[in-house]
């Protein structure tokens, strides 16, 4: 038993679970576009609403309702859990790998399997353990019997299973970028043009309707009733506003601004004399990952609050409901932000500071680190200029720390504005899918210049 570790007890499960092959000869450019188109339409044809749920029920509160945007989730639909068990299961892995609580080695190949398929396992145990939180927590309406309750938790539980292995064909390499990162974009680009002009009606309570658009619903209504229309698309909460929009769109710009800071470190080759260049360490080293490792665990400590507050005693529950959830959910809106200063200090400390240690930490598990790059300036001959090579490390080391604590700081701040101005979880989303944008544009870009003979790249004028 000596050379035991946690991860051999996976070995059962790889013959049992869904495996996704890596490619074994390059995916072309074409096959890409292909493949990540298709599983986004995929994506969205699974925003269906859960059958067997009566058709006029509407919640009338959420407790969840800022939490869903930011992981591509729909209420009341097969995408009630969104991405929230795939990225939950793969912040667990990786950290248990960084800070060295598994042993495993990802350049050996069984040892890549089984990390791979502990990560999967773990998303599809989620999936079922959210789903039945919600069932037995009294998220949806009483039923008429347990079967039906069985099916809606089918549903919404396969569903989650079925994008953990959508989202491992991205991973792969089938497509471009990360699959979770890709469908919380897909589904925060689409989200904002819906809610700007979506045409659709929502039930928003028993027999009210109302325009998921906030300019479609201000537009039908203005010449009836124009204050009234006015000041609900300010101020619904129930659906997107016109501030949300806005803050959106205006986060959009403040990062697409702040995405090209950047550290350049002089660098030159150590084989040809007079070659100087830099080498750069952007202010977003760590992207947007440490917004979203501090919204996965907020959603994960609502969802085991939700479930504690249903079942315990009325007393715990109490607890719970009162002060551990209250104080770590964002204020409504700009007045519950003032009245309310307790709760936005308790609730910003824990955004700040989960995201600042998660990207000091990162480079640990991303690869990334300054033993990793120096080795890599080594393998190219490049070196730092005016630095000694056993310095190098250290240099880099305290670069990259510096720009991804900044990093984090400044879209934890961000994010926080927005929530504190009402955004509801739109704005962390939006950060979130800016920055996984941004790999996902740069992953698309290197393709295409790479991509050889290409029918797409002759449309888009890139034809060699």
């Amino acid at each position: 038993m000596s050379g035991f570790r946690l991860l051999d007890l996976v070995k059962p499960f790889l013959p049992l679970l869904p495996e996704i092959e890596t490619p074994i000869e390059r995916v072309t450019f074409d096959d890409k576009v292909l493949f990540t188109v298709s599983l986004g339409f995929v994506y969205l044809l699974a925003g269906l609403p859960i059958y067997g749920l009566p058709k006029d029920f509407a919640l009338e509160s959420n407790p969840f309702l800022w939490l869903t945007p930011v992981f591509g989730a729909e209420p009341l639909t097969l995408l009630e859990l969104g991405l929230l068990p795939v990225v939950t299961a793969g912040f667990v892995f990786q950290l248990l790998a960084g800070l060295k609580y598994i042993s495993v080695n990802l350049s050996v190949r069984l040892d890549r399997e089984l990390f791979q398929t502990a990560q999967k396992l773990l998303s599809i145990v989620l999936s079922i353990v959210y789903t039945v939180i919600l069932l037995v927590s009294g998220y949806y309406p009483p039923l008429a019997s347990a079967g039906a309750y069985a099916f809606v938790g089918l549903q919404v539980a396969g569903t989650g299973i079925v994008f953990t292995l959508l989202s491992e064909i991205m991973d792969k390499g089938y497509g471009f970028g990360s699959g979770a990162l890709a469908f919380i974009t897909l589904n925060v680009a689409t989200s904002i043009v819906t809610d700007v002009a979506g045409l659709d009606q929502v039930l928003v309570a028993p027999d009210t309707y109302e325009s998921r658009g906030v300019l479609v619903h201000l537009v039908r209504n203005i010449l009836s009733s124009p204050i009234a229309s006015l000041r609900t698309v300010c101020t619904r909460t129930h659906l997107a506003n016109l501030p949300q929009v806005v803050l959106a769109l205006a986060t959009i710009l403040v990062l697409i601004y702040f995405q090209n800071f950047r550290v350049e470190l002089p660098i030159r080759s150590t084989q040809l004399r007079k070659i100087y260049s830099a080498y750069p360490v952007r202010l977003m080293f760590t992207g947007s990952m440490p917004i979203l490792f501090a919204y996965t665990a907020l959603f994960n400590i609502h969802l085991a609050g939700y479930f504690v507050a249903a079942v315990a005693p009325a007393p715990v529950a109490t607890f719970v409901t009162d002060y551990v959830l209250y104080y770590l959910s964002p204020p409504p809106s700009l007045v519950g932000t003032l009245v309310s200063p307790i709760r936005t200090v308790v609730f910003g400390a824990f955004v700040v500071l989960s995201a600042v240690w998660f990207a000091s930490v990162w480079s640990l598990t991303s690869g990334s680190a300054g033993k990793e790059l120096a080795a890599e300036f080594k393998k190219q001959s490049i070196a730092l200029n005016g630095k000694r090579d056993a310095s190098v490390i250290k240099e880099l080391n305290k670069v990259i720390l510096t720009a991804s604590v900044t990093g984090a700081a400044l879209l934890a701040v961000i994010s926080l504005v927005t929530e504190y101005l009402g955004g509801l979880g739109k704005g962390a989303a939006v950060v979130i899918a800016v920055g996984a944008g941004f790999v996902f544009l740069e992953d698309f870009v290197s393709e295409f210049q790479q991509g050889g003979t290409s029918q797409f790249a002759s449309v888009l004028g890139g034809a060699q």
